[in-house]
């Protein structure tokens, strides 16, 4: 079965509260699953990162054997493709953990989209942050909260 999976992640602050956000369609354009969670604290790469894993893992348990994976953020798009480099390590293991879902399905596809035509992704991720659990409290803390995350990596 072939799906098409759209994801986002946002962060509300660089780092802030964060959320990932997704949708997955079967062929016919129904909607097979959504996502949308709070994620702590974090910066909107680390948050789109997540996103993707998550939606991929999402997909396989649906049984899809194909995906195309659509994505808003080009370097991520080039960095799945090969085209481009992660240097931030705290990001490493996740696009790992991506390459690693990916070569799971026979065929997957990681095709660049304009943020407009992924605006379902985006606001499921972007509600996801702002529902946060104690989001005044993540809001005044983000830095000292996302250094101890980044250390447990």
């Amino acid at each position: 079965m072939k799906v098409y999976a759209f994801s986002d992640g946002a962060a509300q602050g660089s780092p802030g509260p964060a959320g990932i956000g997704g949708v997955i369609y079967d062929e016919q354009g129904e909607v097979l699953a959504k996502l949308s969670q709070p994620i702590g604290v974090a910066d909107s790469a680390f948050a789109e990162w997540t996103a993707i894993v998550s939606l991929l893992r999402q997909a396989q348990g649906l049984g899809a054997t194909e995906i195309e994976l659509n994505l808003d953020e080009a370097g991520i798009v080039d960095a799945l493709c090969d085209a481009a480099t992660i240097r931030a390590p705290h990001l490493v293991p996740y696009y790992e953990e991506a390459r690693k879902l990916m070569a799971q399905f026979i065929n997957c596809d990681v095709v660049y989209i304009p943020r407009s035509g992924n605006t379902i992704a985006d606001g499921l991720a972007g509600g996801a942050a702002g529902a946060n659990q104690n989001y005044r409290y993540l809001k005044r803390n983000a830095v000292r909260l996302w250094a101890q995350r980044k250390d447990r990596l």
